[in-house]
């Protein structure tokens, strides 16, 4: 190879490298470039045609040049094709893996694509005897290029071409360009009807790997992964799975009515939510039920939602219009009695506080040495003094994630705590989260270190809709509380030994009532271990002290919770009481009658759509500005491990 032809080789690839560049780029920053799925390759390849000399001319290439192109493909196509099989994994049937057994999964796709081959060449064969019959003529081997372009891709397209041209066949170009362009349209078109199809399988509930159409990872969409962390290596990915939505610190034996931790082990599900997920899941199985013997029309959508203790999952979701489609959303929460939940839970936010500063000798030189504990103290200490002129519905908590190391002899040079702010309202969220921002700014001058913020996470105020409210409160009494055997009585006995009366009239459903009502409802609760009523109901506007992700639903589409017994009454959220009776017989009766009431009540909106109707015109009366996410655009879930509560 002369330099002259080097030069031409490099120039030449040069500039399809920096098309395909610009291909790459296009595709991640074009919505309708990601949601088809065009490869970065065809992107470029359609714009650099479109500037070449044979659209407007701007572009000048040499005819050396697209000798070269013309070349390369049927080179490629050797190697290419050969390392395909490079790294894959077979799975068998039974591995316990979705998408079932990968060499079953190949012989089918290699059936259908021998089919669409197959029907090409027809259609080619087809085209060419039509012709011939009318009188015209067309070269001997039309037909063939059309199934192997279409099926093999630009390299056969290519490679078809280098053989006709090496046979001598004068039309040899005509040919391989009749199969460059059936195989760009199977590429462009294989694409986009492929992902027709796939929004199409999703949204009927016909997928394996999907449940729905914005479960699309976006970096799949993108063409690259924007986060290091996520980024595979070269070698084989090793990842490491947990369990959702546990509790640190909350590790605790099963049906022991005393203080037991499991050694070695440090979560817990302190809040119930493994029977969440269970029942949801039940009761969405019943309703698909019911839609297959009914032959009604509907979807029902389950929904795993993760990191609500802390990640704000359902957040992050209703951002990435995961909620849009739905008409209504109804869910449930363990508790210690039955009631259908009413008015709002707090809106909050999360960010961690982390100042830096410069490490020293804490005798011997400590006028060289800058504190970030020190920071991170004055700073808590100016917060504390900032709660008397907060809003009465205002309020923060705190907690250290780095103390700065262990030695009090070191002048600590780092040093973290993170705040969780709450409020009424997201917009008041926002204010007391500036004003927190605006004490650590002053701890950082005052201790002369460097503040950095990271915004974890947000919520909205929940939005309960009364119209679904009152929907659930009647299929509750119609459902009916579970019946409790002498050994439930008796286990729950146990467990209310441990219950202090300040527990009792600190139980949550106890939030939503006022004076005689609330008196009779407590009463009943010391009474009994076992709440074994539904609580009557009312819709209103109280604020219930605490958070959830569910707030977040709640501005997306009209959205309603009850609450079903679990636990003795007076349980402790978030204790050991809670993760001992996780197993229990008045778990699964709790998770059982929940079930049954989201089934029931997703029958009548099936059934009745005036509920479904009224329901959607208080939601537009009561929200009519739409969803405004807290979370600003630019955070993305934190991957850290954290022990902080929602």
């Amino acid at each position: 190879m002369t330099n002259e032809i080097l030069t031409e080789l490099l120039q030449s690839v040069g500039v399809l490298g920096v098309f395909l560049l610009i291909g790459t780029f296009l595709r991640a920053k074009i919505k309708i470039f990601q949601d088809t799925f065009l490869p970065a390759s065809v992107i470029g390849g359609f714009l650099m045609l479109i500037l070449g000399p044979n659209c407007l001319g701007i572009l000048p290439i040499p005819q050396e040049w697209i000798n070269i192109y013309s070349l390369i493909p049927g080179i490629l196509i050797v190697p290419v094709v050969t390392a395909t099989p490079l790294g894959m994994t077979l799975k068998k049937s039974g591995s316990g893996e979705k998408g079932g057994n990968s060499a079953v999964n190949a012989a089918i796709l290699g059936f259908v694509l021998l089919g669409v081959g197959l029907l090409q060449f027809a259609i080619g064969f087809g085209t060419h005897a039509a012709f011939s019959v009318g009188g015209a003529e067309l070269y001997d081997t039309f037909g063939w290029e059309m199934g192997l372009g279409y099926s093999g891709g630009h390299g056969t397209a290519a490679l078809l071409g280098n053989m006709l041209q090496q046979a001598g066949l004068p039309y040899w170009e005509t040919a391989q360009g009749v199969g460059v362009t059936a195989a760009t349209f199977g590429l462009v078109g294989g694409i986009l009807i492929g992902i027709c199809m796939i929004n199409w399988a999703a949204r009927t509930g016909r997928t394996v790997y999907l449940s729905e159409p914005a479960a699309i990872p976006q970096a799949l969409k993108t063409g690259y992964e924007r986060d290091p962390q996520r980024q595979g290596s070269i070698g084989k990915e090793t990842t490491y799975s947990s369990s959702i939505d546990t509790l640190a610190g909350m590790s605790q034996r099963a049906d022991v009515a005393r203080e037991a931790p499991i050694p070695g082990q440090d979560q817990g599900h302190g809040c119930g939510h493994c029977q969440l997920g269970t029942a949801s899941a039940a009761a969405a199985l019943m309703i698909r039920d019911y839609l297959r013997d009914t032959g009604r029309s509907g979807t029902v959508i389950f929904f795993g939602c993760p990191a609500e203790e802390g990640g704000g999952g359902k957040t992050f979701m209703a951002r990435s219009g995961v909620f849009d489609q739905l008409d209504a959303a109804l869910t449930w929460h363990p508790a210690n009695a039955y009631f259908v939940m009413t008015g709002s839970f707090q809106a909050n936010c999360q960010a961690y506080f982390r100042f830096q500063g410069v490490t020293s000798h804490a005798a011997a030189s400590p006028h060289l040495g800058r504190s970030a504990l020190d920071a991170v103290e004055l700073m808590n200490v100016g917060a504390n003094y900032l709660r008397e002129h907060m809003d009465l519905d205002d309020c923060f908590h705190y907690a250290m994630t780095d103390n700065g190391g262990s030695s009090p002899n070191v002048v600590p040079a780092h040093a973290e705590v993170i705040y969780l702010m709450r409020s009424r309202t997201s917009e008041k969220v926002a204010r007391l989260y500036e004003r927190i921002c605006k004490i650590a700014q002053g701890a950082a001058l005052m201790t002369e270190t460097e503040l950095s913020v990271t915004f974890d996470k947000a919520c909205s105020n929940l939005t309960s809709n009364s119209v679904l409210e009152e929907l659930l409160y009647q299929t509750m009494q119609q459902v009916g509380v579970p019946a409790y055997t002498q050994e439930d009585w008796e286990y729950a006995q146990r467990f209310a030994k441990t219950i202090t009366p300040a527990d009792l009239d600190s139980d949550q459903v106890l939030g939503l009532y006022y004076g005689a009502e609330r008196a009779e409802i407590l009463q009943k609760l010391k009474e009994r271990p076992i709440a074994d009523f539904i609580c009557p109901h009312h819709h209103s506007d109280v604020m219930m002290l605490g958070s959830s992700d569910v707030g977040d639903v709640s501005h997306v589409v009209p959205t309603a919770q009850f609450m079903a017994s679990c636990a003795v009454s007076g349980t402790p959220g978030h204790s050991w009481q809670r993760v001992a009776q996780g197993k229990s017989g008045l778990d699964m009766k709790g998770m059982a009658f929940a079930a049954q009431v989201l089934a029931q009540a997703a029958h009548t909106l099936y059934e009745q759509p005036q509920w479904l109707e009224r329901a959607k015109a208080e939601f537009s009366a009561v929200l009519p500005g739409g969803y405004r996410c807290p979370i600003p655009p630019e955070v993305r879930p934190n991957q850290r491990n954290r022990t902080d509560k929602t």
